[in-house]
């Protein structure tokens, strides 16, 4: 049934293109099928033609079907052929071609593929493949030229015969610029005449500046087009992100001019007017706002004094910022401008100091030294370019320090690392264009030539690379860390006795929610105690503030109340003077990123109080407030100008700019953002230990029920063994974990070993346990598309827990909340962050909450329907490093586990938060092996439980009510990396780096009741290599634990737990996955080329 519901659906939405394919006719495609056999001898014959190359299962790719099969059968009166090439079936083909993605659409003229450049609606390609099948330079009338001149933005119109050689020019000229411009030519020599031109003759139209601008050079093509792009693009414009790819595809330098305010705009554009005439042709004038784009100034090099002027050579990667101290006069810029174009003026390039200590085994590389190092022809340089908050950098900086250490005796070879952030590379070459970071290239000796590294990130690798590339034999001495540290691995550990933690003074500050939660208890409690005093005036005194309570309680909802109520009540002295308390009171607890959105929020405001002065009909009140703010309003410009003459427009309501504000829908938006606004901004304060008292309380009535239901364990079957606590002066540190009952793995056999049972923590229903009897199934991909949102590598990708959304953040700081379905009506959000993001989580419970943990210790809220965003300190800042980080099913509670140093650290902290109200729950240091280089956790599905995997085979369970450690499993498996709980929480399932699962019992003594390999191993048998090794990130389990996802470099493979059997494979990435996730039917994998692939399944 449900199959014959799909294909009714899928025949409805193509049975315009596909007549009679629900009846189960037949009907002859337009469109040619090609592959490897045909495709060469098919297009020699075709001198226009497009070619679609898709892949079967591609959603883009079904989506544009009917409209590719709509074109193809109107293209046919015009002989236009249409194509395509099934990519799954003739990959080598599609390779050769360089697809990038699905569909690729490319354009076939006379021999040569180009890029298509139009929209995929069925209208769009037929009026895009017409205009290339007709000739490029259109012949025009006398009385068609007034209209044809005015046609497009830009028209390049020739006069002379048709049988001149400067039409032939013209033509080979408007085939380069046909989608850019509109080309024309007329013999009527007496529009000619008019225009003081004689035969043959071009001039470019155009719909700004002096309108129109005659050549006056010879006929040579090249000439032609330095004309038109000069003419193409204002004398002295605004620039924009939209419009920076014209003037750079103009192929200019760019001469930047940065003004703030209209009055410095208006200033400057009379003064370098007449400098942008006499350098056009050689240099582009453009005008930038910096209340918009200042961050294109810094990225040439220039300081926050405004205004300020800088040549930007795009093509030579060169920029050349103008002396600040000096003003932007009509002669200083000439100058500057004169010294530029004669070659005299040096480029900067924006460096770091030069390290007065560099002896390190990696050279620490900057650009004021980069020319003298990197190009030094007797030596091989290899240089790894890095970004600080770059996680791939992170990860290499072991591994390529220890590159470092076993090559620093080779004197011909430099191994060097450059923050290309902070750094300008002075260099041109395009084999030193950062396309990502990390970036690693090695500078042969003698001839200086550049080689890009594309392998995987080994040790053995990179050395291998330096061998075969560089002009200089090297020698290979490895440095063995392991017995390096092997004082340390091999220490006697000393168990040091443990006492309760006490509650910081941190985190009373921070539990601001619940102590709001209780604030009419305590003020009652309050009054209680005065009247006990007797302090009658004081309890006056208070009630009359009570009263007045300007912060209403500290409810939402009140405080919007009273602002909308002003603003409607056209009490703007009132509003503002309301919203500066608020300001003082609250926002200037948030992020100064948040100071745009109370910014946003009094414009909202403002205007909410001019729209009810009209709807009132009082616009005396709107003259009132212009006259008292208008200056001010008019300063800020932008879209406040057409307000500051709203009282003199007559029905405002019906003008564009005004519209929206008088619905109702508006209103309802305002209220409901503003309450959700300020609900984030509470938790942020700091409240007295006062309101903490009712807290406190109902955390001791919990711990005494939680003590009775102790005591009615041990008289019944669990048995807890008593952890032996003693107190010692100020150190909170656990045993180690061998000190805690273990069982042993015998090598990965089925066998087991025998625990003594007073030894055991038994696990019981109090830590929430499920049942289920459901058989096992295998997954088989049904669907699989690509997405590129990112122009860098994902670090962090995953569902929020329905499914229907996609977070995902790459490495330069821009986060991105989106739907993997094509008919989604959700909209995206897109944040760039001003922090860098080490771990990621959603609200299992308030599925609309993101988590971000920073390198602070900062945890970052983001409402993900208002796109608003709070953050709290959530960990000490000597554990910065975060290992894991989990949320709980049943409740907004997050697990943290996280170290004082990235790897090799004895210092380990797990923390519990409690994002509803703001505050800790609790939080424990635990030994952690020296030895171990991470530990990753995971929860039970109400959260009372945890597992924590380390690295050296060791996996603890923490009742995360008490933190006490009921349970420890040594696996003697090495290089854990992922852990999960079954189904039914009888056992916990494991992963090592090299792909081997193995299954423990939690009620049978801890035995080990399954193992398996996964076979990403060497087919040799040899080590795994670096990028093949898995992390927590690029494994997964499916919800009902039958399957697994892992990534071993490049791709996603299906595994099904209890046979270990491969079941299906996604698609390769063209550089590494950086993470997998899985929920309900689907599954994720997120890599450095800046690509999420997101597949569907259906179970075998």
């Amino acid at each position: 049934m449900a199959a014959t519901l799909r294909r009714i659906a899928w025949c409805m939405v193509v049975a315009l293109a596909t007549a009679g394919l629900c009846s189960g006719e037949t009907t002859e495609s337009a469109v040619h099928i090609l592959d490897s056999k045909t495709f060469k001898t098919w297009s020699a014959a075709q001198s226009l033609a497009l070619v679609e190359f898709y892949a079967p299962w591609c959603g883009y790719c079904q989506a544009m079907a009917p409209a590719y099969e709509m074109a193809a059968k109107t293209l046919q009166e015009d002989k236009i052929p249409l194509a395509k090439v099934d990519c799954v079936e003739e990959k080598g083909l599609c390779d050769d071609m360089d697809i990038p993605g699905y569909p690729t659409l490319k354009v076939l003229k006379h021999g040569s593929f180009y890029s298509y450049n139009g929209t995929r609606q069925e209208s769009a390609i037929v009026a895009y493949m017409r205009k290339h099948h007709r000739s490029a330079v259109t012949e025009v009338s006398s009385t068609e030229f007034g209209e044809f001149v005015k046609s497009e933005r830009v028209v390049v119109m020739g006069f002379f015969d048709s049988d001149s050689s400067a039409l032939r020019v013209l033509e080979e000229v408007a085939g380069d610029f046909r989608d850019e411009y509109a080309f024309g030519y007329t013999s009527n020599k007496l529009t000619a005449k008019k225009l003081g031109l004689t035969a043959p003759g071009l001039v470019v139209y155009k719909d700004f500046d002096e309108r129109w601008d005659a050549f006056d050079g010879m006929f040579f093509a090249n000439d032609v087009r330095k004309f038109i792009r000069a003419r193409s693009i204002p004398l002295l414009g605004e620039m924009s992100a939209r419009s920076f790819g014209t003037y750079a595809k103009a192929g200019f330098p760019i001469g930047t001019i940065f003004f703030k305010g209209d009055d410095s705009r208006k200033k400057l554009e009379a003064a370098l007017l007449p400098v942008a005439k006499e350098f056009r042709g050689v240099v582009s004038f453009a005008l930038v706002d910096v209340t918009f784009y200042q961050r294109h100034a810094f990225l040439l090099n220039l300081k926050a004094e405004w205004p300020a002027f800088a040549i930007q050579d795009v093509a030579a990667q060169t920029k050349y910022p103008m002396d600040q101290s000096k003003d932007l006069t009509t002669e200083e810029v000439r100058k500057f401008v004169q010294a530029f174009a004669s070659g005299s003026l040096e480029p900067n390039y924006k460096s770091d100091p030069i390290p007065k200590a560099n002896s390190g085994p990696v050279f620490e590389l900057v650009s004021k030294q980069f020319t003298q190092i990197a190009f030094d022809k007797t030596k091989d340089v290899l240089i790894e370019f890095y970004a600080p908050q770059c996680i791939y950098c992170k990860r290499l900086a072991p591994i390529y320090s220890e590159l470092g250490k076993s090559l620093m005796h080779n004197s011909g070879l430099v191994v060097a690392k450059m923050n290309a952030v902070t750094n300008d590379i002075p260099s041109n070459d395009p084999e030193l264009s950062i396309p990502g970071y990390p970036t690693i290239v090695l500078i042969r000796a003698d001839d200086n030539k550049v080689i890009k590294y594309d392998g995987d990130r080994s040790l053995e690798s990179f050395v291998e690379f330096v061998r075969a590339n560089g002009a200089r034999p090297i020698s290979y001495a490895p440095v063995n860390i392991e017995k390096a540290h092997g004082q340390v691995h091999g220490a006697t550990h000393i168990s040091l006795p443990m006492q309760p933690i006490s509650p910081s003074a941190a985190d009373y500050i921070k539990s601001a929610k619940a102590g709001i939660e209780s604030l009419e208890y305590i003020d009652d409690l309050i009054r209680e105690y005065l009247l006990f005093r007797g302090f009658k005036d004081t309890l006056k005194a208070l009630e009359e503030d009570l009263e007045g309570d300007h912060d209403k309680g500290f409810h939402a909802e009140k405080i919007v109340d009273e602002l909308l109520g002003m603003a409607t009540g056209l009490d703007a002295d009132g509003l503002l003077e309301y919203w500066k308390y608020l300001s003082y009171r609250f926002f200037s607890h948030l992020s100064p990123k948040y100071h745009r959105t109370t910014r946003m929020f009094e414009k909202r405001l403002i205007r909410l109080f001019l729209v009810s002065a009209i709807n009132a009909d009082r616009r005396e009140k709107i003259r009132q407030f212009m006259d008292k703010h208008g200056k001010e309003l008019g300063q800020q410009g932008g879209d406040w100008i057409p307000w500051l003459g709203l009282e003199y427009v007559d029905e405002p309501s019906a003008r564009p700019e005004f519209e929206a504000h008088f619905g109702d829908d508006w209103l309802v938006s305002l209220k409901s953002a503003l309450t959700d606004f300020i609900q984030t901004v509470f938790p942020a304060m700091a409240v007295p230990r006062i309101m903490l008292f009712d807290k406190d309380r109902r955390e001791r009535e919990a711990l005494q029920r939680r003590l009775k239901i102790y005591e009615e364990q041990l008289n019944g079957e669990t048995k807890i063994k008593a952890l032996e606590l003693s107190c010692m002066s100020s150190a909170l540190v656990e045993d180690h974990i061998g000190g805690v009952p273990v069982a042993w793995s015998p090598n990965l056999k089925p066998a087991t070993a025998e625990l003594a049972a007073d030894n055991i923590a038994t696990i019981d229903q109090s830590l929430g346990v499920i049942q289920t009897d459901e058989p096992s199934s295998m997954l088989k991909i049904s669907q699989e598309d690509v997405f590129l949102e990112h122009n860098s590598g994902i670090s962090l990708a995953m569902f929020s827990p329905t499914g229907a959304l996609i977070a995902s953040y790459d490495d330069e700081c821009i986060l991105k909340i989106w739907s993997p379905d094509l008919t989604s009506t959700v909209p995206k959000l897109k944040n760039e962050l001003d922090f860098t993001v080490n771990a990621m989580a959603w609200d299992k419970k308030h599925a609309h909450l993101l988590y971000l943990y920073d390198d602070d210790g900062y945890l970052h809220t983001l409402n993900t329907n208002t796109n608003l965003m709070s953050r709290q300190l959530l960990l000490e800042r000597r554990h910065p490093w975060i290992q894991s980080m989990q949320t709980s099913s049943a409740s907004s509670t997050l697990l943290t586990v996280s170290s004082s140093k990235p790897e090799a650290t004895t210092d380990l902290l797990v923390h519990i938060w409690d994002a509803n109200a703001n505050k800790t729950v609790a939080s424990k240091r635990l030994a952690f092996p020296a030895e171990s280089h991470g530990v990753c956790a995971a929860l039970n599905h109400n959260g009372n439980l945890a597992a924590l995997a380390y690295s050296t085979g060791h996996v603890r369970l923490l009742d995360t009510r008490t933190f006490e450690t009921v349970a420890s499993i040594t696996t003697k498996q090495k290089g854990l990396c992922s852990a999960e709980f079954s189904l039914d929480e009888d056992s916990l399932m494991v992963v090592t780096e090299t792909g081997g699962l193995t299954q423990w019992s939690l009620r049978k003594d801890s035995q080990m009741t399954a193992a398996s390999s996964l076979g990403i191993g060497a087919a040799d048998g040899g080590a795994v290599s670096a990028d093949s090794r898995l992390d927590y990130e690029r494994v997964a389990f499916t919800p009902d634990r039958e399957n697994i996802v892992i990534a071993p470099k490049d791709q996603c493979l299906v595994f099904n737990v209890d046979s270990a059997a491969l079941t299906d494979t996604m698609r390769r990435h063209k550089g590494l996955v950086s993470c997998v996730d899985f929920v309900a039917d689907r599954s994720l994998s997120a890599s450095e080329d800046g690509t999420i692939r997101v597949a569907r399944y259906r179970k075998v």
